[in-house]
């Protein structure tokens, strides 16, 4: 039986455009005939944008993938809280995706300005279904930029 895999955008309105991008690169670049669902969980983005990005696939000849709008996870009010002076909370977004989306067996998120030039699924295959492993991250290409190599 073929893994269960699913790929995650957190998006607000103002970066609708740029999950555009993305979104066509990872439908252009995906190689598998396997099925793969993307979600997009996001607040104020309008919904004929919703609408375009759900046929886009189709749109470019890849019926496999499917993208799905979703209403961003609730969070606890006590963390918004805490955070919400020092970070968007929907930054948070992204650490609570696992539990949701807990039908899959990989769940991988990507920036909204990421863009894909290899098939996905290679990615997914670094990890097996049957890892322990619950997340995994790349250092961010500032970090690079602005000289810190050692936080990721």
């Amino acid at each position: 039986m073929e893994a269960k895999n699913a790929v995650c955008y957190v998006v607000s309105g103002n970066y609708t455009k740029q999950l555009s991008v993305s979104l066509l690169s990872l439908v252009k670049s995906y190689l598998s005939d396997a099925a793969l669902d993307v979600y997009v969980f996001n607040e104020q983005v309008a919904a004929e944008d919703l609408l375009v990005l759900e046929k886009l696939p189709a749109m470019v000849g890849k019926p496999q993938i499917h993208v799905k709008s979703h209403s961003l996870v609730e969070l606890p009010e006590e963390l918004v809280g805490k955070v919400k002076e020092h970070v968007n909370p929907l930054y948070l977004q992204r650490l609570f995706l696992p539990g949701v989306l807990h039908d899959y067996d990989r769940v991988l998120y990507l920036d909204n300005d990421t863009l894909l030039y290899e098939s996905v699924d290679q990615l997914f295959q670094q990890l097996p279904v049957t890892s322990e492993q619950l997340i995994a991250a790349v250092r961010d290409f500032y970090m690079y930029v602005f000289g810190s190599t050692t936080a990721v």
